[in-house]
């Protein structure tokens, strides 16, 4: 009777509310992480681990990637706000529209109970972190939201006061209720960046649903911040990005719980898989972005586990993402959609090599591991890298060993990708064994086939030298491929291992690539063009757009300039340009005359006319 007598808004309010209430009891219950009870001792009881302590907190990678996508949010929003405000416009008006569209009463009820809701998040969320005693999470939280609020604020008063302009801040038709009582809400871009903030920095502890739950409120309030704000929206977008900075830069700082898998999740993963080990230790070798271990099983082989996890399939983006922008024709991919498809590529990739012929660890299994991480088993290969072994193990045999499984790779168009001393193993009858196709691709370009090669040939010339690293490499793929490796023996070409090694012998990378071009019959080559943005293309922009904001401004006036064109008297513009070369003239006769050598005229006369433009620029 009471709900009756209320009225329909009323009605619509406590009925919404008690539905939204009643899904997030339901989700609460259902998808609140919950302390995981510990493995069953079954699997680890009899596994003897051996691994050093973990740290608590640590700075992923992840939180650097959220970081930047911060910042391009932010250029984005002072994008849009500068060159594309109309298009903000157009969809705040589509957006007013179809709000609009809906019977009043429940906009106004969908509109005040999300405010409600809206309004007792910040205190819901800080009650729960306290009563679950995250103290460290709580101080974190408040400092991403007074971070990400103030940066939010202060971009958008400079974006309103720069771009704002009356047309734009009334452009689009509010219905009469909407202003009411959106004059009382509590939705702002302030509202929006701490709200981001909030589920960037908690992301860490809580389970994929909550943070599925997180980024639909933001979207929600993003959508009523564009309904109910009193001007045009223009800072919809840096309030986005202000939160996303806020939330990841604290996290950098302060850092986020550790959840990359143990060794006990290691034992129970692959005991899942039906291989239970009696020993598990960390392997203090080299493997790019994962983690290694050396596992004994119960009939006792030896394994070696690779196990990645979320931050490493964030740094092979940022990777992949930074060699797309700074170099050309190297044949990277698109990144993986997922950690998933990157671990089956690599098991794809590995499992092709060895039906190949190429000597490479078996594969053993791939499973999941831990909440989010994937591991890789492979047959232990006795042995050490080439990068551990001393110089004189490499012997012409041994080169020629290592050329073969190259040759058998480029018959079957396997690009390694990796190709340095680490990923090759020396094993005791003097077989060398090719591991970590974890940046490997299947049929390969001849590119990418080139940049193995060369890969390979400087990373052997660091330990036997350029003559006989390339003697090996052309008795057994040739003249013709080693000729079309050469140009690709820079650093630009080769892995960040192989790059920093010749760095304290810097010629002899150039005595490589002449040697091989002179041994291949390629006669002079000069290292291929690999950079996509140079320094120098860079500094060129730079200067280009300070001059048009310079010259911009003076082209306002060009009317009046036209207006005294028409007028001038040409007659003394063509004694003016006469005076004008003859000051170049006079310049270039001092130069010449303060010079002991002789300086010939009319380069002297260039070097005037060309200094003369750079002033101008300048």
């Amino acid at each position: 009777m009471i709900v009756a007598a209320a009225g329909p808004p009323t009605y619509l309010v406590i009925s919404a509310g008690a539905l939204i209430v009643g899904v997030i009891a339901i989700a609460a219950f259902r998808y609140w992480p919950r302390r995981k009870p510990p493995a069953p001792e079954a699997a680890t009881a009899e596994t003897e681990i051996d691994e050093p302590p973990a740290d608590r907190h640590v700075r992923t990678p992840s939180d650097a990637l959220h970081l930047i996508v911060g910042v391009l949010l932010v250029l984005l929003g002072m994008l849009i706000a500068a060159g594309a405000s109309n298009t903000l416009v157009g969809f705040e008006r589509d957006t007013i529209g179809a709000f609009d569209a809906l019977p009043e009463a429940l906009s106004r009820a969908l509109y005040l109970l999300f405010q409600a809701v809206a309004s007792l998040i910040p205190a819901a969320v800080g009650l729960v972190v306290l009563w679950r005693r995250r103290f460290r999470l709580f101080g974190m939280l408040i400092l991403a939201a007074l971070v990400a609020q103030s940066l939010a604020s202060f971009l958008n008063s400079v974006i309103v006061e720069t771009f704002g302009t009356p047309e734009l801040l009334v452009a689009v038709h509010r219905p009469e209720w909407l202003r009411d009582v959106a004059s009382i809400g509590v939705i702002d871009s302030s509202f929006v960046a701490g709200m981001v903030s909030t589920v960037v920095l908690g992301s860490p502890w809580i389970s994929r649903a909550w943070r599925r739950l997180g980024w639909s409120v933001v979207v929600v309030a993003v959508l009523f911040r564009i309904v109910a704000a009193q001007e045009g929206p223009l800072d919809v977008v840096l309030a986005v990005g202000a939160g996303v900075l806020g939330g990841s830069l604290v996290l950098l700082v302060f850092g986020a719980p550790n959840k990359r898998p143990r060794g006990p999740a290691v034992v129970a993963a692959l005991v899942r898989a039906g291989i239970p080990l009696v020993r598990l230790e960390r392997a203090g070798v080299d493997a790019r972005s994962s983690t290694p271990y050396f596992g004994e099983t119960e009939d006792g082989s030896s394994i070696f586990i690779k196990v990645l996890g979320r931050d490493e399939r964030s740094a092979d983006l940022m990777f992949r993402i930074y060699r797309f922008l700074r170099l050309k024709d190297v044949g990277d991919k698109g990144p993986f959609t997922s950690l998933q498809r990157m671990v089956e590529h690599e098991a794809l990739v590995a499992l092709y090599a060895n039906d190949s012929g190429v000597l490479t660890p078996r594969l053993v299994v791939t499973t999941s591991v831990g909440d989010d991480g994937f591991l890789l088993a492979y047959e232990r290969t006795a042995g050490d890298s080439l990068d551990r072994v001393e110089d004189e193990a490499l012997s012409d045999d041994v080169l020629r060993g290592i050329w073969e499984g190259v040759a058998v790779m480029r018959q079957r168009r396997i690009a390694h990708r990796d190709l340095r001393l680490a990923n090759v193993m020396l094993a005791p009858d003097g077989r060398p064994w090719f591991i970590d196709f974890g940046f490997a691709e299947i049929a390969a370009t001849d590119q990418m086939l080139d940049t193995d090669a060369a890969e390979l040939l400087s990373s052997t010339a660091l330990k036997v030298g350029p003559e006989r690293a390339v003697d090996a490499a052309v008795a057994v793929l040739g003249k013709p491929a080693v000729a079309s490796a050469a140009p690709r023996i820079q650093p630009l070409a080769l892995s960040t291992a192989t790059r920093k090694s010749l760095v304290a012998r810097k010629p002899l990378c150039d005595d490589l690539r002449k040697y091989a071009a002179e041994a291949s019959g390629a006669g002079d080559v000069e290292p291929q063009d690999l950079q996509r943005i140079k320094p120098r293309t860079v500094l060129t922009f730079i200067a280009l757009g300070l001059a048009f904001y310079v010259l911009i401004p003076q082209l306002a006036d060009v009317s009046g300039v036209l207006t005294e064109l028409r007028h001038a008297d040409w007659t003394w513009a063509l004694w003016a340009v006469v005076a004008s070369a003859a000051t170049y003239v006079a310049a270039a006769i001092g130069l010449m005359g303060a010079v002991p050598g002789h300086v010939p005229f009319f380069g002297t006369v260039g070097a005037q006319l060309a200094g003369s433009f750079v002033n101008r620029i300048t």
